[in-house]
């Protein structure tokens, strides 16, 4: 069961948990979705507005009619809604800044143009060791992003160093 976060006559917002697809591919063999666990949960059909990757969690948007899908996901490609991705990252990220650095979604396909913006929230230090390293550095990253590329975010950060 998805935790239901807000619902109108025209949307679904959940909860979406990591480690769960939005929607069936061809390249998983998973049985399960969001949108198939929301279909099954609300008896309706069901169109995502935006992605999340497997791994991640967040605010998943669903629309009951491809036309409302359409609609709010025009207002995505046109930046007139924008997302904010929360991550924790190994090292101190530096206080705010850009990466604007094209990424390709495999090595086979050409580079597409990719841009995030970043901003250190909170920097934490543990006295525990880890690795080579004397202590355990995190923190937590707000990151914009203009663009939506596959893993993007992760990308980008590991582009940093974190």
């Amino acid at each position: 069961m998805l935790t239901i976060l807000y619902q109108d006559a025209d949307f679904v917002a959940i909860d979406k948990p990591s480690g769960i697809l939005v929607h069936p591919t061809a390249l998983s063999a998973e049985k399960h979705s969001c949108m198939s666990l929301l279909r099954d949960q609300l008896g309706a059909w069901m169109y995502p507005v935006h992605r999340l990757d497997r791994a991640t969690s967040g605010i998943l948007l669903f629309a009951f009619t491809a036309e409302a899908a359409r609609g709010l996901a025009t207002r995505f490609q046109n930046q007139e809604v924008r997302k904010t991705y929360l991550a924790i990252c190994r090292g101190h990220v530096p206080e705010r800044g850009v990466v604007d650095r094209p990424l390709r979604e495999t090595d086979d396909k050409p580079y597409a143009e990719a841009r995030s913006e970043f901003e250190r929230l909170q920097a934490v230090e543990f006295p525990d060791p880890v690795g080579i390293y004397p202590s355990a550095r995190y923190s937590l990253v707000a990151v914009r992003t203009s663009t939506g590329r596959y893993h993007q975010v992760r990308k980008h950060l590991r582009s940093l160093s974190h």
